[in-house]
């Protein structure tokens, strides 16, 4: 499931009033970043979503028209490319699933050969604007990238033209990507951590599959395959290798039947590691947007785990299990810091306010510089002096003001807004060019603190701010560069021993190159992050919606609301089903608002807090 914002969930809407259309006959936008300061939707996409059919080679057609037949099936919803295949002279030897490179425009050229030789060779051509693996992991460019690959086609001893020689995998251009492809996420545990419930926490992996080509069946596959290689150092699988999916049917009470096949006869005899599986299937179809289920007027409500020709499931596992996706909000209480520097509370969705009991204000330096409260409802909470020279570490019902800093730094405003993921480690920035690191992490229990490997950091470059994604495995940080501020986005390694514990972000890269300036970021959901930046051609903050695999370059992220004004210095994101997900603040008058009416004609933000006189900003935050 996700929310307004998310992109997939305007075209699952849109595949639920499919056209029969004939090939070519699809429009979309073929670049751009999300647009900035606009909540209404536009009906592109839906409009189109069509059927393509594909169309098989005919008689003694010459290799140029032949070669765009091709391509064109490339795009057709044919599960198996049967028809594709009937223009090759050895079917076998191309693997469609091997990648898929998406090109700006497909250009065909004749390079050698001629009608008369009976071999040609042609070069097809684009600019990459993307491109899936095999396992529908999505990759933009890094730089500009020209694709060139040869097709060379033979005349057999009938007189009809066949291609003998290929690239491997799809080519299809932007537009028919945009209209074929849509984004779901895969499910693994975290790798060498625990919730407060004693389970890993699951962390999200973004794919893209075909819409219309068993969406379900291509999602459950490719999570039994394993994670994608950037996540897959920070995750674990219940999946051992070699299982394979035969099929995923969804039932009429909403339980998805999964039936696996594994030369391992007890793949699912184990209860614990069976419902591990379960619960990585079921997260798994249930982000797939279009999903049969969904197309038949219901919602999955449960997988079920077959193996073979079994009559009866393993196990299953629903909403209510002990494995969930650790983005899940526990409610709508939010806190922010008043005009006198004292930490409250707001329930979002009632709009009521009340003072923390807790002194959590350090007894030397009076006031909060920023703060965290910790999710799951153990009511710690961080709190940054107001100097920003040290982190404390207290709790919403403390007794006595903290006075021992979990983490001092000698230079003022060194220490950034901190971050908590559901394991218990507390994440923050430590701008001291002596310090250790540039992020430090507090560990679980508020007693010793690591510097933490941040891999792949340009030479120069600071770590202004972060937010780490309440899993514990995805970090995204606001990197300074000069006079540049960027969003980099990475997995987090936890390797070593319970007494020398290491933290490595390895594998960091940029979601939105758009934005050259950039104050604030929040994860919205399980992989979606919401950004307040600027442009270099933007001249004032804005918010906007990226996708954690850089997708958003590509396919457009739903419009975020404006921003609430030039004095805003925070935006808390909350995937929940309260209308109340999205908050922001101002410095003038010093307010909180909260986007209301989303859906409506008349969406906008709604004061529903008082902090004039505030020095930074209310800094409004939900519980992370």
């Amino acid at each position: 499931m996700r929310v307004l914002l998310r992109r997939s969930s305007v075209r699952a809407a849109g595949a639920m009033a499919l056209g029969v259309v004939l090939a070519g006959c699809a429009t979309m936008p073929d670049s751009g970043a999300p647009v900035l300061g606009s909540s209404d939707q536009s009906s592109s996409v839906q409009d189109s979503q069509v059927v393509v059919f594909a169309i098989p080679p005919q008689p003694k057609e010459d290799p140029a028209n032949l070669l765009s037949g091709f391509i064109d099936d490339l795009v057709s919803d044919e599960p198996d490319y049967h028809t594709a295949k009937d223009y090759l002279a050895e079917p076998k030897a191309w693997n469609p699933g091997a990648q898929v490179t998406v090109l700006d425009d497909i250009q065909q050229t004749p390079v050698s050969g001629s009608l008369a030789s009976g071999r040609m060779t042609f070069e097809v051509s684009g600019q990459v604007e993307a491109t899936l693996d095999a396992s529908h992991t999505f990759s933009p460019p890094k730089t500009q990238t020209r694709y060139s690959q040869q097709f060379v086609f033979e005349r057999d001893p009938q007189g009809n033209w066949q291609i003998t020689d290929l690239p491997q995998g799809l080519i299809i251009s932007q537009s028919d990507f945009v209209r074929l492809y849509e984004s779901a996420d895969l499910y693994f545990p975290a790798k060498g951590s625990s919730s407060s419930n004693g389970t890993p926490p699951m962390v999200a992996d973004p794919i893209w599959v075909r819409s219309r080509i068993d969406p379900l069946k291509a999602a459950a596959q490719a999570l039994v395959s394993g994670a994608s290689s950037w996540l897959g150092p920070t995750v674990d699988t219940a999946f051992e290798p070699g299982v394979s999916v035969d099929s995923v049917t969804v039932g009429t009470d909403g339980t998805a039947r999964v039936v696996l096949d594994s030369k391992d006869a007890s793949l699912l005899n184990s209860p614990n590691a069976c419902a591990e599986m379960a619960a990585q299937m079921y997260l798994t179809l249930n982000s797939v947007p279009t999903q049969q289920a969904l197309q038949a007027g219901q919602q999955i409500t449960s997988a079920a785990l077959v193996q073979g020709d079994a009559d009866n499931a393993a196990c299953s596992a629903s909403s209510s299990s002990a494995y969930t996706s650790a983005q899940t909000p526990a409610g709508d209480t939010a806190y922010f810091v008043d005009s006198a520097g004292h930490l409250q509370s707001l329930d979002v969705a009632k709009g009521r306010v009340a003072s923390v009991p807790g002194l959590l204000e350090p007894s030397t330096v009076p006031g909060i510089g920023a703060f965290a409260v910790a999710p799951g409802g153990t009511g710690q909470v961080a709190v940054v002096s107001p100097d920003g020279e040290a982190l404390y570490i207290s709790t919403l019902q403390a007794t006595t003001a903290p006075s021992h800093p979990a983490l001092q730094s000698l230079v003022k405003g060194a220490i950034s807004s901190p971050s908590w993921d559901v394991t218990g480690t507390l994440w923050v920035t430590d701008g001291d060019p002596a310090a250790d690191s540039q992020v430090m992490a507090v560990l679980p229990g508020g007693g010793a603190h690591v510097p933490v490997t941040v891999e792949g950091l340009p030479a120069g470059a600071r770590v202004k701010g972060l937010r780490v994604a309440a899993d514990g495995a995805r970090i995204a940080m606001i990197v300074g560069n000069g006079s540049a501020s960027t969003v980099e986005v990475g997995a987090v390694v936890r390797s070593g021993s319970s007494t020398d514990p290491k933290l490595t972000v390895i594998a960091l890269h940029p979601i939105a190159p758009a934005l050259t300036s950039v104050q604030a970021v929040s994860w919205q959901d399980d992989d979606t992050l919401m950004v307040l930046g600027q442009s270099a051609t933007t001249p004032a903050k804005a918010l906007s919606v990226w996708e954690i695999d850089g997708s958003s370059t590509l396919i457009p992220a739903p419009a975020a609301p404006e921003s609430t004004g030039e004095g805003m210095t925070t935006v808390a994101a909350l995937e929940s089903n309260s209308s109340a997900m999205l908050l922001g603040d101002s410095e003038e008058p010093g307010k909180i608002y909260v986007w209301e009416g989303t859906g409506t004609s008349n969406p906008h933000w709604q004061p529903v807090a008082d902090a004039q006189g505030a020095k930074t900003g209310p800094m409004p935050s939900y519980p992370g």
